[in-house]
């Protein structure tokens, strides 16, 4: 009987957790919070991705892009959105890099670097160009070097 009572208790907990799973398709819901529920349900039951997909009716890539914030630190995540940073860039660096940046002092101007450089690494696997994009990356270039020397002077260190 305990073990009847015990399998029980784990459909309960896992029809529970994916009741809140389908709520989790809100936009408002806590992007970590979201993640930790869904590595639960496959840690508990031993599904895969595509297998909680097919129970949930959600495609595959659904799942995969919720676990993505699993590799953000809380403290970070929290720091990030303090400073304005949405859950909607988080996921694009996340999504586009292998990690997301530290925020300890993670300026605005530093941010959008970083937005930057994730989503031209993401282009360069199928670069998408036109007669303009030569002269558009020769306008960034000089704008980057530009940007460099006037670093350089204001704080007086050569950069390598």
């Amino acid at each position: 009987m305990a073990k009847k009572s015990t399998d029980l208790a784990k459909e309960l907990g896992t029809k529970l957790k994916m009741s809140y799973v389908c709520d989790l398709r809100k936009p408002d819901i806590d992007r970590l919070e979201r993640a930790t529920i869904i590595r639960s349900l496959l840690d508990d039951n031993g599904w895969s991705g595509r297998q909680l997909a097919k129970e949930l009716n959600i495609p595959k890539s659904t799942i995969e892009d919720w676990l993505l914030f699993e590799r953000v630190n809380e403290q970070n995540y929290k720091e990030l959105r303090k400073k304005g940073v949405g859950d909607t860039e988080i996921y694009r660096m996340l999504r586009n890099s292998k990690n997301i940046p530290e925020v300890k002092e993670l300026d605005p101007f530093d941010y959008k670097l970083h937005e930057m450089i994730a989503w031209l690494n993401s282009n360069m696997v199928a670069p998408k160009a036109t007669p303009e994009t030569p002269v558009l990356l020769k306008k960034l270039r000089d704008l980057t070097v530009q940007m460099e020397h006037a670093i350089q002077k204001e704080t007086g260190k050569v950069s390598t």
